[in-house]
């Protein structure tokens, strides 16, 4: 699913904006509820527990899985905007011909009400089977502005990037690694450690996304605001109008995409 084009990118200043085309807008969130579904249950666990316990898909993930999906709207918000940076950044290395993967982690969360553990989103790239120059890893501090506040979610976003840059990203790795193999994932579990141990591979290539997912009417007002020296850390924002209907929707949708 190409995300990237249901925006129009505009990469002349300081930031990059994407801005959601409204004529694809209902295209847009229609592609959504697939992708979301399985950021919480694999495809295919989804289908073993349903068949298991004699149900639908539909109505296994309307009686165990719901439940499990955050029900405060600051926590819904939150996820929306991960989950979005998780396939935004993913297709536009997919345009430079990078393959980029990484572990789906609201599986992983401990209260459902509470943001995912660590880094927002982390991705990787592995170059060969040995450790290379040409590793990569990427990881993205999101925040999400949907109505008129106080809050500064480009400079906040900035702030999480950073930190990622100086210590979050080294405890997340630990920790998705701790999770791989409390999964039985070996495979899995050693290919991370080509990032974690730096006297093995200290040449990869890192780079750091701070991005703010802003409803529209109140976007520029965000833009114009004085930032703090942003540490190499690449700045995206994302303009999307009535921004809290679309990830509201997003969620009431998601069992649609079941029937």
């Amino acid at each position: 699913m190409d995300l990237l084009k249901y925006f129009v990118e505009d990469n002349s200043g300081e930031l990059v904006q994407l801005d959601l085309n409204e004529e694809l807008r209902n295209e847009f969130l229609d592609s959504l509820p697939e992708d979301f579904c399985i950021n919480y249950i694999r495809k295919s666990e989804l289908e073993q527990k349903a068949l298991a316990n004699e149900m639908s898909e539909r109505d296994y993930f309307e009686q165990f899985i719901i439940p499990e999906i955050p029900s405060y709207a600051n926590v819904r918000s939150g996820d929306f905007g991960e989950m979005l940076c998780f396939k935004l950044v993913k297709n536009k290395a997919d345009k430079k011909g990078i393959l980029l993967v990484g572990p789906r982690k609201w599986r992983w969360k401990a209260d459902k009400n509470k943001p995912c553990h660590g880094s927002d989103v982390v991705l990787f790239h592995k170059h060969g089977v040995k450790p290379s120059e040409e590793d990569i890893i990427e990881s993205v501090e999101s925040k999400m502005k949907a109505t008129p506040g106080n809050s500064a979610p480009i400079q906040n976003a900035i702030d999480g990037a950073i930190d990622d840059k100086v210590k979050r990203l080294a405890k997340t790795l630990n920790w998705i690694h701790d999770k791989l193999a409390s999964e039985g994932k070996p495979r899995l579990r050693e290919s991370i450690n080509r990032y974690r141990f730096l006297d093995e591979n200290p040449t990869f290539k890192k780079k750091f996304h701070a991005i703010a997912i802003i409803d529209d009417d109140i976007a520029q007002e965000e833009i114009e605001k004085e930032i703090d020296d942003y540490n190499d850390i690449e700045i995206t924002v994302i303009r999307v109008k009535d921004l809290k209907n679309a990830y509201e929707s997003t969620y009431n949708n998601m069992l649609n995409y079941l029937e």
